[in-house]
């Protein structure tokens, strides 16, 4: 959760100094990533939930969690995160990772598919944009909860896709093969 912005000069300078001052590299190496982490949070906000128990293990051990993100023709690629990593840093990992250039037009979706087990019925699949804002940790949680809330019978499976947000005939901003 960022601080107010009266109190955000305060506090990262105070976090600057222990990072400089420390003799210890394990408070410098901490008070760095407290420091990155409280900028990235003053620009995107707040976080929608409560970091999860692995969130929390990860970070204070300096270590990235993964998860996956899709492509349109279902290839996929590995994604590291930590708690504050955002849906815009993501798109910018993803398109670094397949060399695409113009990438601003791009965004993570959900991809949520409901399958009732008793009835012979097509799965419903649902696709929802993500905000760039949106931390991916956030999203991963509300993936949780929602497979955790449905009914007997019922399968909801969620997982991230990369893909443009408007698809037209001509995008003019597209020039990249890929």
């Amino acid at each position: 959760m960022p601080p107010s912005k009266d109190l955000a000069p305060f506090l990262s300078q105070y976090i600057h100094d222990a990072a400089s001052n420390s003799q210890e590299q394990d408070v410098q190496r901490s008070a760095g990533l407290v420091l990155a982490a409280l900028k990235r949070s003053m620009k995107s906000g707040p976080r929608r939930t409560v970091p999860s128990p692995e969130e929390i293990v990860s970070i204070k051990q300096g270590r990235l969690l993964t998860t996956i993100a899709f492509f349109l023709d279902d290839t996929f690629e590995e994604l590291s995160y930590d708690m504050t990593t955002t849906v815009r840093e993501a798109v910018e990992f993803l398109a670094g990772v397949i060399k695409l250039k113009d990438y601003q037009t791009f965004s993570l979706f959900e991809v949520r598919r409901t399958m009732v087990q008793s009835r012979s019925v097509e799965p419903l699949e649902e696709s929802y944009p993500y905000d760039d804002n949106r931390y991916i940790g956030d999203i991963l949680q509300e993936f949780r909860a929602l497979q955790a809330k449905t009914g007997k019978g019922e399968v909801v499976q969620s997982k991230l896709l990369f893909k443009k947000r408007l698809f037209r005939e001509t995008d003019e901003q597209i020039t990249d093969p890929m």
